[in-house]
């Protein structure tokens, strides 16, 4: 997935769950409204601040993938007597 994807996606999808969570969560009806105007106005902060550890948790395995791996054997050219 390219970056500007994800980019665009985790914030968005992100703020949509936490504004959609927000909403729908049980509270008595004489509470203030602040969960859904801080969901709304920084809902998209939840999404990077779970994003960035995971995102770093990629990066090392990919990094530890590529370091250790062995290396790939050298193919045979073929030819007409067998081995």
């Amino acid at each position: 997935m390219p970056r500007w994807a994800m980019a665009v996606i985790v914030p968005t999808f992100g703020w949509a769950l936490a504004f959609g969570a927000a909403v729908t969560a049980d509270r008595a009806v004489d509470q203030s409204g602040a969960p859904e105007v801080f969901a709304l106005m920084f809902g998209w902060v939840y999404a990077i601040a779970w994003f960035l550890p995971h995102l770093a948790l990629y990066r090392a395995i990919r990094w530890g993938l590529r370091t250790f791996r062995p290396a790939t054997p050298i193919a045979k050219p073929p030819s007409s007597k067998p081995d």
